[in-house]
């Protein structure tokens, strides 16, 4: 009788440290849960502050690609202004020149 109850308390005794093994498993494993919890919670933080910083690259690009277009724009205006005036500026030129002749030869 002894006997029996003595294995019967070491059996208690070892299903107890089993029990206890297995506990201890389970909140380590929990407590790594918790930290991959908060790792894929700071990654998505970052996601979205990436997709925000996209989004305002985008909108940089496109208003940038705008003021290109419009300076384009300017820059074919001034040049056919400008090349339009070139005859005059020649005829202009031509008449100074023609009139310092005639007041440097009377």
């Amino acid at each position: 009788m002894m006997s029996q109850v003595m294995v019967e308390e070491t059996e208690q005794q070892d299903i107890q440290k089993h029990v206890n093994g297995r506990l201890s498993t389970a909140r380590g494993i929990e407590r790594e849960i918790e930290k991959l919890t908060e790792v894929f919670s700071k990654f998505a933080t970052l996601v979205v502050d990436q997709g925000e910083s996209l989004r305002v690259i985008d909108a940089d690009v496109e208003a940038a690609a705008l003021e290109v277009e419009d300076g384009q724009k300017y820059v074919a205006k001034t040049h056919s202004i400008t090349k339009g005036n070139r005859g005059v500026i020649v005829k202009i030129f031509a008449t100074v020149l023609v009139l310092a002749i005639i007041l440097v030869t009377t």
